[in-house]
């Protein structure tokens, strides 16, 4: 589980770089994107070890 998302993470990293170099506003909405996905993510891992404690 943890190897997976490291791997989107990086993945998302080396798209976003490459992306840098050919359009801003496409950076921006991606940018938005990645927020709003790693904070779902961020919110569903801490339910999630809250409720396990």
């Amino acid at each position: 589980m943890e190897k997976t998302v490291t791997i989107i993470i990086i993945l998302s990293m080396v798209v976003y770089v490459s992306m840098a170099a050919i359009h801003q506003p496409v950076i921006q909405a991606f940018r938005a994107l990645i927020d709003t996905k790693l904070g779902e993510m961020i919110r569903n891992l801490r339910d999630r070890l809250v409720e396990t404690k």
